[in-house]
């Protein structure tokens, strides 16, 4: 409970319940309450923060104590917008919702038919990586940890193993995720089962994405369906991890930029986007803010971000002390910080890091390896432990086909270059999104990309997307799923590859 950090949640937000009830009569109160709130904490951190300096470095403690105070009162500004945006979910968007899952049953029916296959062959994919001990130990599957969210989403983890400073809401919502799927996979292999639906989501929304921007319903399954099985997804949506979650979150994001006026959305709808994209991992931020931004135009785009940040970061406080709440393991600790220092072999450095293996990790790991699967080696890391790495292509079908797929998105670049017509906000957002990952991974992780592939393969196919937009000959769609039938076989071989080198581990 909040009560071991000298603060008693909700005997603080029976305040704020208060201001809800008056701001059912007063909707200027409901307006200017998080801004007057927010303000009120920027000057209380700044001079909590000059107090620090002054005193030196405060002890660990008192420093959580005021982080948790610093969520219980946010946490409390958002509850009068919360209570308000609850009211007009039920009043208007549930039926709004209905009513289009009516009109498109059709399309409705073949994205959850897309999604539960993918599901269930996520799962089979997980349960056998289970089997091969792929979740054992720390790092073993690509420099994954595997094991620690397997353990966070079962409640079982212990305080050092949470990293809420990093994902800050994915306990809780690990937590209700793992709640939904024990009564039909069993708690042993729940966890595998949470990675697995969040993957088949994540297709889902990647069809309704496509969808819009290329206009045609088969097009859109077909390529949200290549995403699916691209070496990313079939790894990641099989693992206890938090990448999964995480792109499904930013296909989210995505998705209300592509549809925003066609679904009629507003500010609470990105506030809640956002949420779930930050409380998964917090470098989801960046994409957060740039579909935010590029979804807007005008002088007024600053001042509607302003609100947007300060109803995000009010409910991601709320959602922190309810967590904490449930689950204590989970509270937030500035004592965590450490971990941070732990991420520096995460970081290339000096000359040693060659400009050349820099540009070439990069290059491969964005566009080739997270797509087409290559042959696996064993290496050693940093920390002496044995860990699986992508090889060199050494089979002729995935020669083949990463030759294929580099021509065929250089060809799409080349479109989206010579049609200005294109070049729509969408684009433009995926762009960024996936120029803010190269620039993230040029020095963060430059020697295992494959590891955060799933956070960024669906910016590489919006690309493709974009390119594709329009496109009605019926050589363009034979192509694109004879590709798709070829990669599928091409890396159930390399998912193949990736057990028989589990079996060998032992041995090494």
């Amino acid at each position: 409970m909040l009560r071991t950090y000298g603060v008693e949640p909700l005997s603080i937000w029976v305040l704020f319940i208060a201001f809800t009830l008056l701001a059912r009569r007063d909707r200027r109160l409901l307006y200017w309450l998080p801004v007057a709130g927010a303000m009120v904490l920027v000057v209380l951190s700044g001079t909590y923060v000059l107090w620090c300096l002054a005193r030196g470095t405060a002890a660990s403690r008192l420093n959580t104590t005021f982080v948790h105070w610093v969520a219980t009162f946010a946490g409390g500004l958002a509850i009068p917008a919360l209570w308000s945006w609850l009211r007009t979910g039920v009043a208007r968007d549930l039926p709004r919702l209905a009513g289009r899952c009516r009109a498109e049953r059709g399309w409705i029916a073949a994205c959850l038919t897309l999604a539960v296959v993918a599901c269930v062959g996520y799962y089979v994919c997980g349960r056998l990586l289970a089997e091969h001990g792929a979740f054992a130990e720390y790092d073993t599957l690509f420099e994954s940890d595997a094991n620690r969210y397997a353990l966070i989403v079962e409640g079982v983890a212990r305080d050092h193993q949470h990293v809420v400073l990093k994902h800050p809401l994915f306990a809780l919502l690990g937590r209700l995720l793992h709640a939904l799927v024990v009564p039909v996979t069993g708690s042993r292999s729940a966890p595998s089962a949470v990675s697995a639906l969040a993957g088949g989501l994540c297709l889902a929304l990647a069809a309704q994405y496509f969808r819009l921007i290329c206009g045609s319903r088969l097009l859109a399954l077909i390529l949200a369906a290549t995403l699916g099985i691209t070496s990313a997804h079939l790894v990641f949506a099989a693992a206890p991890e938090t990448y999964s979650l995480a792109a499904a979150t930013l296909v989210l994001l995505h998705l209300l930029l592509a549809g925003r006026r066609r679904f009629r959305l507003r500010l609470r709808h990105e506030v809640f986007a956002g949420v779930l994209a930050v409380g998964i991992t917090v470098a989801s931020a960046y994409a957060a803010v740039v579909c935010f931004f590029v979804a807007r135009a005008g002088r007024h785009r600053a001042r509607a971000f302003v609100r947007w940040l300060i109803h995000l970061a009010g409910v991601v406080g709320l959602l922190l002390v309810v967590q904490s709440v449930l689950l204590p393991p989970a509270a937030l600790r500035t004592g965590d910080l450490g971990m941070y220092r732990d991420e520096q072999r995460f970081v290339a450095r000096g000359p040693g890091a060659r400009l050349w293996t820099i540009t070439w990790n990069l290059a491969r790991g964005l566009f080739a390896e997270n797509v087409v699967g290559p042959s696996v080696r064993w290496t050693r890391n940093a920390d002496g432990h044995l860990t699986l790495r992508m090889g060199p292509y050494d089979t002729p079908l995935s020669r083949l086909l990463v030759v294929g797929w580099l021509v065929l998105f250089a060809v799409a670049l080349g479109i989206l270059a010579a049609k200005r017509v294109l070049r729509r906000p969408t684009l433009w957002a995926a762009l960024i999104c996936l120029a803010g990952s190269a620039a993230l991974h040029s020095f963060y992780g430059n020697e295992y990309v494959f590891l955060y592939s799933c956070t960024f393969t669906f910016f590489v196919w919006a690309l493709v997307a974009h390119a594709l937009t329009g496109a009605r000959n019926i050589w363009v769609l034979v192509g694109i799923m004879a590709f798709t039938v070829l990669l599928l076989v091409n890396n159930i071989a390399f998912f193949g590859r990736v057990l028989e080198a589990l079996d060998s581990l032992p041995n090494l």
